[in-house]
C-alpha cells in the first residue's frame, strides 16, 4: 500500500514505475490525499501504469471538494482500514509506504500502528521542501 499527501506523490511514482516494470502482477493500491481535483496531477501516468499493471488500484482522496463524488476528507484510521478491506487487502500481510506533509505521515503512521500494523512493515520518506 502507498500512501501519499500533496507532493508525496513524487517518491511513489518512482516506486509504481519501477514496479510496473518489474512486478506488473503485484497487488499496489494508491491512496493519495489531496485538496482539490486540480492537485490530481499525473493522472496519464496512473492510467498508463494501470494499463500495465492489472493489480493496480489508485485511489484519491479529496479533503477541500465539495462535489467531487469519490472518497473525500482526510486519511483516517476508519479510512484506511475500510478501504484495505473493499480492495481486499489484509492489514497484517500488507506493507505501506508513507510519505507526504510530516503531520499527515505521523497520522497515517500512528493509525497504522494503532490498527495494529507491525512497525517493519511501515516505511516511509521524509520528503519536505
Amino acid at each position: 500500500m502507498l500512501i501519499a499527501g500533496g507532493i508525496g506523490i513524487t517518491p511513489m511514482l518512482s516506486i509504481l514505475k519501477n514496479l510496473c516494470n518489474k512486478d506488473r502482477n503485484r497487488r499496489v493500491i494508491l491512496l493519495w490525499n489531496v485538496s482539490t481535483k486540480k492537485d490530481l496531477v499525473f493522472r496519464q501516468t496512473f492510467t498508463a501504469i494501470a494499463e500495465k499493471m492489472p493489480h493496480f488500484t489508485f485511489v484519491p482522496i479529496l479533503s477541500k471538494e465539495a462535489d467531487y463524488q469519490g472518497e473525500t476528507g482526510r486519511l483516517t484510521q476508519e479510512k484506511i482500514a475500510r478501504l484495505l478491506s473493499d480492495y481486499h487487502f489484509r492489514l497484517d500481510r500488507s506493507h505501506y509506504i508513507v510519505c507526504g506533509p510530516p503531520k499527515m505521515m505521523t497520522s497515517v503512521i500512528h493509525s497504522l500502528q494503532t490498527l495494529h500494523v507491525s512497525k517493519k512493515n511501515i516505511h516511509f520518506e521524509n520528503f519536505s521542501l
